[in-house]
């Protein structure tokens, strides 16, 4: 396993397919509503091993391309290698001064995401206080509809317009001080618990330690933009599977609440928390009425998840094993008394004792190191022993 600067590149072709490839997977409905998001969010962690172990092995196949890709890489490769700073004390490459950058401004996001992280919670932990009786109940009946009842702690803040919850380990959610009647606190903590449930809060703040590490690419943008959304349809058609029609008609009226409350609303709602409405266009508005509408108690099929997940393990085996590089004509031969050889000519032969032979129909048969004999047989040479057999050296 060897790693180069053409291993980089590569990686980071592959890993941005993958990502793109999985962004466009979530936009259909089906997928956005049914997929495992863990299933999704584990496909962006092998993107992210792609992306840091750029290797090449000894059985990747090698896709020589004498056009396009050898234009392309020849001049990225001149100017990655080219100085950037050049002095007596410190020489750094463009390359080298490219990844000290990537490093420094991932740790200079990745401090600042944790620090706003940090400082919400302490905002929470000052402010909020016990929402009272009538709301534990609620959230009890709320607690009783799943198998598994979580620890969840319910907070009121003033500071607050719309209910969300976060956490990770410490889950809790926060409501307005507003006057909520029975039905609509019922229909906010369910919503909210589904939302801990499915590990929503977990998802985005992966999601943002993500972009934290690869702002550079763009592609890891689209990963957060629907994100949202998707994590709302999934809590939604989870949250309403086994009601009946009325009860989804009072579930969408209390959004419908929630989305004016939400309209005039200038407190933010840090970006790592599930809130149980955003400021969505009308066009997301719809979405998530249909699949509430929609949605039944079917269970879910797992075969569409296990063809997408095969898939896009597929592509990641795919990025080990092709590897595109750039190829090269060898000029041809102007000095006099020179001969040209090429693998349709010439072949290697590695003799009992361990010696290896440059032998051809236009040169006489010549020993040769090893070392130079293995680097004729990467570029095409047929390496042959005593019993005229192909030799496997990988």
């Amino acid at each position: 396993m060897k790693i180069t600067d053409l291993s980089f590149l590569a990686c980071v072709f592959w890993s941005s397919l993958l990502m793109l490839s999985m962004y466009a997977l979530r936009k259909f409905y089906c997928i956005k509503s049914r997929f495992n998001l863990w299933v999704m969010l584990g496909l962006y962690f092998l993107c992210m091993l792609r992306a840091f172990f750029p290797a090449e092995l000894k059985q990747s196949i090698i896709l020589r391309d004498k056009h396009v890709y050898t234009l392309f890489y020849v001049q990225l490769h001149d100017f990655l290698m080219s100085d950037w700073i050049h002095t007596t004390w410190i020489q750094l490459s463009v390359w080298q001064g490219l990844l000290l950058l990537w490093g420094a401004v991932s740790c200079i996001l990745l401090v600042r995401h944790f620090w706003h992280c940090h400082r919400s919670y302490a905002q929470i932990r000052k402010h909020a206080a016990p929402c009272g009786a009538q709301a534990d109940r609620v959230l009890e009946v709320v607690q009783s509809k799943f198998s598994k009842p979580q620890k969840i702690s319910l907070y009121t803040m003033p500071e607050i317009d719309i209910p969300f919850c976060v956490g990770i380990f410490r889950k809790a959610i926060l409501i307005p001080q507003k006057g909520y009647t029975k039905d609509e606190l019922y229909y906010i903590l369910l919503h909210e618990s589904t939302h801990l449930r499915n590990g929503d809060t977990a998802i985005k703040f992966i999601v943002s330690i993500f972009c934290c590490i690869f702002w550079w690419n763009p592609v890891v943008y689209l990963i957060k933009a629907d994100l949202e959304q998707t994590l709302e349809i999934r809590c939604d058609t989870t949250a309403v599977r086994e009601m009946q029609k009325t009860e989804k008609a009072a579930y969408l009226r209390t959004i419908v609440n929630a989305m004016r409350d939400a309209a005039t609303s200038s407190k933010p709602v840090y970006y790592t928390a599930t809130a149980l409405v955003h400021s969505e266009h009308g066009k997301q508005i719809k979405e998530r009425f249909a699949a509430v509408l929609s949605s039944s108690s079917k269970p879910v099929q797992k075969l569409p998840q296990l063809l997408v997940t095969l898939s896009c393990v597929l592509m990641l085996g795919l990025s080990y094993i092709l590897l595109p590089q750039p190829a090269y004509e060898a000029p041809p031969s102007t000095e006099p008394n020179t001969i040209d050889f090429d693998p349709s000519n010439t072949y290697i032969q590695r003799k009992e004792d361990g010696t290896y032979w440059l032998c051809s129909e236009v040169i006489k048969a010549r020993e040769i190191p090893k070392d130079l004999a293995l680097s004729f047989e990467e570029i095409g040479f047929t390496l042959k022993d005593d019993t005229d057999k192909n030799i496997d050296k990988g």
